[in-house]
This record gives structure tokens, C-alpha cells and sequence, in this order.
């Protein structure tokens, strides 16, 4: 017996494209802004404990997380692609207000991370970490969810329907479809949530 794993996207969810979408146009916006005097954007955004803890900007907790490596285009590439593979499930899963509020949530506490580890090699090791910036914790999380996703299934095949699918994808093969057992959103969500179908082909 063959077992196979696929996974069926549909187009990009509403805010997986917007969160894309902004975190292309704050990249343009670095490489414009930035100068030998001024780091711009990058220096307005990114997350410094100095600036947190001593100066009070907060909101680099959150702009932080929208932030990339001027010099390398592939941060922005690699955190942009692993957003829109696995975010992609987890808000057809979960919806569009839910995976938001979790994926902002993600980004704040892992720059309270961040932070903490500045704090303690900074005392332990009399060093300075420099400035983070990136959606790396972030997307992280995302991909944390979808592993939970996989795991609750308890299925060696899988394939996830997004929204707007047909059974065409599944014509092959028995399929089973199970709802998912979800680790935050209401009932309601659940009802609404597209289901997980295991996948078995003889």
C-alpha cells in the first residue's frame, strides 16, 4: 500500500496576501530611506532593546516583524514563501480574523524573546546583540500550528481542502473527511472551517 502526502492550496487567503503585501512595501521603503547618515525606515522599525526599554517604542515589538535585511533579498524571499505555503492552510483552517490575531500575537512575543535573550547576554557576556528585524518568529509559529494541525489528524496521508476546492482533487483513491479539532477559534469557526481529508491509496 502507497501512502502519499499532498497538500491541495487554494488561491492566497485574504490576509496572507495582505501581510505580503506589506511587508513588500515596507522592504521597497528600506531600500529607499536608507543612506550612509540614516537607516530610515530599517532604523524606525527594527527592534532594539535600548530603544524598547530605555526610550519606549513600543511598537517595535510589532514593526519589527515587517522589517528585512536590506542587503539580502532572501530574507524577505524565504519568510515571504514559508507565509504563503503554511499560512496559507492555517488561515483556510482557522479564518481570516483568527489566523490575524495570531500571527500578530506570534510577532510581539517573539520579539519579548528576542529582548529577554539581548538582556541576558548583555549582562552575562558584556556583549551587544544587534538590532532584529524580521517575520521569521512569526511565520515560525504559523508553521508550528500546521505541524499541530498534521499531528491532531493522526493520518500518515493528508491533504487539506481549502476553500473554493472541488472533490475533483480526490477523485482517485478512498477519502475520508474529518473536521479539525482546533486549539483556539469558537465552534462556530470549526463549522465553518474546511475540512482535513485522509488520504489512502492502494
Amino acid at each position: 500500500m502507497n501512502r502519499n502526502v499532498s497538500f491541495a492550496t487554494a488561491p492566497l487567503t485574504p490576509v496572507v496576501k495582505w501581510l505580503i503585501i506589506i511587508n513588500v512595501v515596507v522592504f521597497v521603503l528600506q531600500l529607499l530611506t536608507r543612506s550612509p547618515r540614516s537607516n530610515g525606515v530599517t532604523g524606525w522599525f527594527e527592534l532594539s532593546g535600548d530603544a524598547v526599554l530605555r526610550h519606549w517604542e513600543v511598537w517595535r515589538l510589532l514593526t519589527s516583524a515587517f522589517c528585512h535585511s536590506p542587503a539580502q533579498i532572501t530574507h524577505l524571499l524565504f519568510n515571504m514563501l514559508g507565509l504563503w505555503i503554511f499560512g496559507n492552510l492555517v488561515e483556510g483552517v482557522y479564518g481570516a480574523r483568527e489566523f490575524l490575531r495570531f500571527y500578530l500575537t506570534a510577532a510581539v512575543v517573539s520579539a519579548v524573546g528576542f529582548l529577554v535573550v539581548e538582556l541576558l547576554v548583555t549582562r552575562f557576556a558584556i556583549r551587544q546583540i544587534p538590532a532584529e528585524y524580521g517575520a521569521s518568529g512569526a511565520v515560525m509559529a504559523v508553521m508550528m500550528v500546521f505541524l499541530a494541525l498534521i499531528t491532531m489528524t493522526g493520518s500518515v496521508g493528508l491533504s487539506f481542502l481549502m476553500r473554493g476546492m472541488t472533490s475533483k482533487a480526490f477523485s482517485s483513491g478512498s477519502t475520508t473527511s474529518v473536521m479539525t479539532a482546533s486549539p483556539w477559534p469558537s465552534v462556530t469557526q470549526r463549522q465553518r472551517a474546511p475540512a482535513v481529508a485522509v488520504e489512502r491509496t492502494a
